[in-house]
């Protein structure tokens, strides 16, 4: 029964079906197979209409022995009229007019699919940079790990200790005379800032962070979501996204709360599932990178309500002074509101 089946199966398949299932498998495993195959149509379509051209022309030869031509030649001029849809006056041999036809049109179709090729690889490239995964390649700057209602502020603050550090240094005699600038007081207010999250999307973020620094008077010329604060969107629990956005190489790891803080298990729950297994990830990171550049002054600041039970377990080693690199912090609503409060009173204004 089963080779019956079989049998009445391989009389229901085409050979259409065979090919686009070879076909499919092929775009599959190779990302680039269309430019290929499309590569591999037109080099056969050239070979068969220069043969055709060649056959042509040594029939009109041998009436004409002054006009001696080779396959070789054949195939330049087929490859001249398919690229350039070339027009010429003095073909009136009516097996070279139909040749040169069918030249035009197979010139015609391969470009089309070519363009349309490459509009469509155009297009997914830009939808690939919007969509915020493509990898940072930075060295010493700020990582702000998953996203809640204090990431903006956070941001924020981080945008007021920028402007407050250029504003110390836009004077002319700081700008022609680089030496004579002012250090920042913590690597936070020089170091670009990226931000991973999975929650939202890239344009989400930047347009929360946009309508935040509007709010707060923040100028982008000091500033700017997109060139000094990056987005990207990953799970920050991922060893491979921690490693795409450079955790190996961050001086400054912030690691937010989430929702899914409280995870559910066998027993009932446990406080910070989602904060302990993203600094798991980062000590992992750490741990196989090659270079950890930053180590002996490297710091992770963890937002959480309550010390947890497991932290002993996610000890991150220490600095060269002796400092630990990993801070429990609480970063809730209120702690951040008074903190831009004194950040503002210290600045005198809040506004450029």
């Amino acid at each position: 029964m089963d080779a019956l089946r079989f049998a009445f199966d391989e009389e229901m398949t085409s050979f259409a079906d065979h090919a686009a299932y070879k076909a499919e498998n092929i775009v599959a495993a190779h990302a680039h197979a269309f430019f290929y195959l499309l590569l591999v149509a037109a080099f056969t379509v050239i070979c068969v209409l220069a043969l055709g051209w060649y056959a042509f022309t040594t029939d009109a030869a041998s009436a004409e022995p002054e006009e001696p031509l080779s396959y070789a030649h054949s195939l330049f001029i087929t490859f001249q009229v398919v690229a350039s849809l070339g027009m010429d006056d003095s073909i009136t041999d009516p097996g070279h007019i139909g040749v040169f036809v069918l030249m035009c049109f197979s010139g015609l179709f391969l470009f089309a699919i070519l363009i349309g090729m490459i509009t469509e690889s155009f297009h997914s490239f830009v939808a690939g940079m919007n969509e915020g995964k493509s990898k940072v390649p930075l060295s010493n700057h700020t990582l702000i790990l998953g996203w809640n209602e204090t990431t903006v502020r956070v941001a924020c603050q981080m945008a007021l200790l920028r402007r407050q550090w250029r504003q110390q240094n836009e004077t002319w005699v700081r700008t022609l005379f680089p030496w004579t600038r002012v250090q920042p007081s913590t690597p936070v207010a020089e170091a670009p800032i990226v931000i991973l999250t999975d929650r939202f999307s890239k344009a989400e973020m930047q347009d929360a962070l946009e309508f935040a620094f509007d709010e707060c008077g923040l100028s982008n010329k000091r500033t700017k979501v997109g060139r000094d604060i990056i987005c990207r969107i990953g799970d920050p629990t991922s060893i491979n996204d921690l490693q795409r956005v450079g955790a190996q190489r961050a001086r400054s790891i912030l690691v937010m709360m989430s929702d899914a803080d409280k995870e559910g298990d066998v027993e009932g729950y446990f406080d910070h599932g989602m904060t302990l297994r993203t600094l798991l990830a980062i000590r992992i990171v750490m741990h196989t990178a090659k270079k950890v550049p930053y180590k002996d002054d490297m710091r992770v600041v963890a937002q959480m309500e309550k010390s947890s039970d497991y932290m002993d377990c996610i000890q991150l080693g220490k600095t060269a002074d002796g400092r630990n690199i990993l801070n429990i912090v609480d970063l809730n609503i209120r702690n951040i509101l008074n903190i831009s409060r004194r950040v503002r009173r210290a600045d005198g204004s809040s506004a450029d």
